[in-house]
């Protein structure tokens, strides 16, 4: 805001409620409360001279300067800054065309505003005044495009396929007017996709059906050499043939491709974050804040990234001469959270000093609207937390101080520049919560229901829903962006990758006539791509969907992760906590209460094809495929057993812990009778689940007969590994550091009986640091594709319990193959 010439800002607070159906539910907050704080004044006096809102929410400030700022309603909060300046002296659109949604009820897009203030202040220069009101908007042609609440647009007609822009003027008193085209689509109306593999299309519901989209493409790029069809088809090869992608390989059979390609007006998508000004011929610039360490000395040492060194400190005032004595001298006074000076090095600080921008780039018009990275404004609502009290004043004696200072300060940790997302002003705050919610009524999930095949409405099988769908989550966006970028978005339904792996932010200044501040990026008009590392993160991206999360810990994260203590088990199924599996309330953990523990090694399997039926009260009567039927015929009359368990992931895809009652797993079952013709054999034991229950054995289920030592069924974690847990009551690394974060493999400690050719890092057990925190969260292996997806070899494959769960999930049939080709050290021990 400025203190004069800009009109009043207003901050208004909304509680988001969850669709019954449809959009969100946008309720105006009652009697927020706002605490400021002025984080550059000398301490003692970061509360003095602060900004007021008033009950109607309009800001009130005497002082040029940066502030920082919790607003609380109830217990729940979100976090901010305000920029005050003394006058706003220019302003443009950060769009050279916007493209919004057609949709007469709700206004999607929301044209960029930036400004440039008065200069030498001890804040940004240039600013980002989108939706403050300022700048009045009006649309030449309010019959296509209406212009809705915060400057949204709210598209009323189509524009046709050769795109027609409506014209956007906006107006601020005493300054140039300036204009925007605005385009609308459709993205309701039935599309058809491409097939690219296909295994059985009778019934897609039972297949895993995979769905690539593109982003970022021009039209004339999916006609290009190495254009977007091709990445496709590279990606699709590698991930069935090559080993380092098993257990994919294996179960081709059980998934079909389809692909559709989109061009539209710009290559390339939205950088949420700024960049620092370019201190090379090449154009380039680097995110603010730098995701990892500034300085090539700096790496493998103790010292922290740039982003952790943000997050602790903040940002510096641009032209501060200050040197780094004074600083760590201000900072030790500060009561900051979790700073420790002797992780700042010479070449950090003096990288620090630089991390300020001249501009804002300009959005990038893409179809679907992605961003890279997220603006510092872009704030999440974080539900695993409370507001905090403000302390009364100043004073490093007050015990609400040092709270209140970590929880303002959370303004400056924002999410990893290589973070993909749809973009807030694309997609409006009542069809879109973040990437955390499912958002099933955004205009990209609106345009996957509409798709079909031959003919066929088939879009439904990838919108998430209350019941288990197989192929929820198997959508994968190829982004055509240079910059290194991959992430699950909307609830683990949506895989999102760029096509390369750059750092840099190549950009272009400002043309004739244009503001010194306009920026925008300077893409090529091709953009290449790396095919082998594109795979590499689609398939770590997919383990996201089959409910996997990331076992890497965060470079720069340090200690436990903040809800490490809680009893209530995570529900990604390769990720355990310290307060699930701990002995007591010490660290010493309990490994049969680690969920994977329970996965048994198996030596035949095979998957029901239909529901279970009661055999005329003789037993459960299960189906398996007729061609099979062989080689389960021979156990009938015989003392051997076989075993069967339900497979019913929930909606979101969980499996683990495996349940243990009868409806759900039937152990040390006879078989009494075999059916042939229909692949059927009737079962019998001692613990018999109700007949009304047979049913929910149904196709999907996994009949099987698990490896057995001493009449013990064996788990996936070796016997001398589990004794070795029982008796150390502690995690297998040999490094015993949970503090600060590793972000490579981890070697087991020597255990009795573990033969010295084995693969150490591919054993199972328990390992600590994982879900981006090095302490108190625990994984199955120490390396894996859901810890680094780009290591070299058999390093990048997934750990034998990711694959034994991808397995479990898509054909369990394989589980016997998976066991003979991939358990670790199988041929060196039975």
């Amino acid at each position: 805001m400025a203190l004069s010439g800009t009109g009043p800002l207003v901050l208004r607070v909304f509680v988001r409620t969850e669709p019954t159906p449809g959009k969100y539910q946008l309720t105006p907050a009652s009697n927020p409360v706002f605490d400021f704080l002025a984080p550059h004044n000398p301490v003692g006096h970061r509360f003095k001279d602060v900004p007021k809102v008033a009950s109607n929410g309009v800001v009130s400030a005497t002082k040029v300067g940066v502030y920082l700022f919790q607003v609380r309603v109830g217990k729940q909060f979100l976090v901010g800054r305000l920029q005050v300046h003394t006058q706003l002296q220019n302003w443009w659109f950060g769009n050279d065309s916007i493209t919004t949604a057609l949709d007469v009820n709700v206004a999607h897009a929301q044209p960029s505003i930036y400004a440039r203030f008065t200069p030498g202040e001890p804040v940004d220069e240039v600013g980002d005044i989108t939706g403050h009101g300022y700048v009045q908007l009006v649309s030449q042609e309010p019959n296509k495009v209406a212009i809705g609440a915060e400057g949204r647009l709210r598209g009323l007609v189509a524009t046709p396929d050769e795109p027609e822009a409506v014209t956007i003027d906006g107006t601020f008193p005493g300054l140039p007017g300036k204009s925007v085209g605005a385009f609308v689509v459709d993205y309701d109306r039935p599309r058809d996709v491409r097939e690219i593999r296909i295994s059985d299309t009778s019934n897609v519901g039972e297949m895993q059906n995979i769905l690539f989209l593109s982003e970022g493409f021009r039209q004339a790029d999916l006609a290009e050499s190495g254009s977007y069809s091709a990445i496709v088809e590279s990606v699709v090869k590698d991930m069935f043939k090559l080993r380092r992608h098993e257990p994919y390989g294996m179960l081709q059979q059980r998934f079909n491709v389809f692909s559709r390609g989109e061009g539209w007006l710009q290559n390339g998508v939205t950088t949420g974050f700024r960049v620092t000004n370019r201190k090379t011929s090449q154009d380039q610039g680097f995110p603010i804040p730098y995701n990892g360490p500034i300085h090539p000395d700096d790496r493998n040492k103790p010292i922290y990234p740039m982003d952790e060194f943000v997050a602790r400190v903040g940002l510096p005032i641009p032209g501060d001469k200050h040197d780094k004595r004074y600083f760590l001298q201000l900072w030790a006074s500060q009561s900051l959270h979790d700073f420790k000076p002797e992780k700042v090095s010479d070449k950090l600080f003096d990288g620090w000093k630089e991390h300020h921008s001249k501009g804002i780039l300009f959005a990038r018009d893409t179809f679907f609207g992605f961003q890279i990275g997220r603006r510092w404004a872009d704030r999440l609502f974080d539900a695993s937390a409370q507001a905090v009290d403000p302390p009364a004043s100043d004073d490093v004696s007050d015990p609400k101080l040092k709270p209140f200072i970590a929880r303002v300060y959370g303004f400056y940790r924002t999410s990893a520049t290589r973070a993909l997302s749809l973009d807030p002003r694309r997609h409006p705050p009542e069809l879109y919560a973040g990437p955390r919610q499912e958002n099933p009524q955004t205009s990209f999930m609106r345009y996957v229901r509409g798709l079909r095949y031959e003919t066929a409405a088939i879009g439904d099988v990838w919108v998430p829903s209350e019941v288990f769908k197989r192929s929820r989550g198997l959508i994968a966006v190829i982004v055509n962006d240079p910059l290194s970028g991959g992430t699950n978005i909307n609830a683990k339904t949506v895989a999102v990758q760029t096509v390369d792996a750059s750092q840099g932010v190549f950009y272009e200044d400002a043309r004739s006539n244009e503001d010194p501040g306009v920026m925008r990026r300077n893409l090529p008009p091709q953009i290449s791509f790396v095919p082998g590392r594109v795979t590499d993160v689609v398939t770590h991206e997919f383990g996201h969907s089959f409910n996997l999360a990331d076992e890497y810990e965060d470079a720069g994260s340090t200690n436990d992760a903040p809800d490490a203590g809680s009893a209530v088990e995570k529900s990604a199924d390769n990720v355990t906590r310290l307060g699930v599996v701990r002995v007591g309330t010490t660290r010493a953990i309990d490994a049969a209460k680690v969920k994977w523990t329970a996965l048994p090694r198996i030596e035949k399997s095979a998957r029901l094809v239909k529901a279970s039926v009661d055999d005329a009260g003789r037993g459960i009567k299960v189906f398996i495929d007729p061609r099979r039927i062989r080689d389960w015929s021979g156990f009938k009359g015989t003392a051997d057993r076989v075993y069967l368990r339900k497979i019913a992931p929930t909606a979101l895809g969980v499996q683990l812990p495996l349940g243990t009652s009868p409806a759900e797993y039937v152990p040390e079952l006879s078989v009494v009778d075999v059916d042939p013709s229909n692949g059927g054999l009737t079962l019998k034991g001692a613990t018999m689940p109700q007949p009304s229950q047979y049913a929910g054995f149904a196709a999907g289920s996994l009949l099987y007969v698990p490896m057995k030592r001493s009449g013990q069924a064996l788990s996936v974690v070796r016997e001398d590994v589990l004794a070795f847990l029982k008796t150390t009551k502690k995690p297998m690394n040999s490094d015993p550091n949970h503090v600060d974060a590793n972000t490579g493999p981890d070697i087991p400690l020597p255990i009795g009986g573990v033969d010295p050719g084995f693969l150490p890092r591919g054993l199972l057990g328990v390992y600590e640091g994982a879900d981006h925190w090095p302490g108190g969260n625990y994984r199955p292996a120490g390396e894996c594709k859901m810890r680094d997806q780009s290591a070299l070899g058999d390093s990048g494959q997934f750990c034998h319990v990711c694959k034994w769960l991808i397995v479990n999930r898509v054909d369990p049939a394989w589980h016997a193959w998976l066991e003979d080709r991939f358990y670790p050290g199988r041929r060196l021990l039975p």
